[in-house]
């Protein structure tokens, strides 16, 4: 069985569960949630950032 690791969706504050390996500044996951792009901003313990796309910050 994997290890994962959970942390906290901050767009909507559901857990996430991720596998060890794929615990790394930078990488970019989705919350199985609500869908938010999210990136690992510290791993130790896990945060994440939202990721947002220029076209919709612009309402494009």
């Amino acid at each position: 069985m994997k290890k994962t690791i959970e942390g906290v969706c901050p767009a909507c504050g559901s857990s996430i569960f991720l596998p060890l390996e794929d615990v790394y500044n930078g990488n970019v996951v989705h919350c199985p949630s609500c869908g938010a792009r999210l990136m690992v901003i510290d791993e130790n313990p896990i945060d994440f950032e939202e990721i947002f796309d220029d076209d919709e910050e612009d309402g494009l």
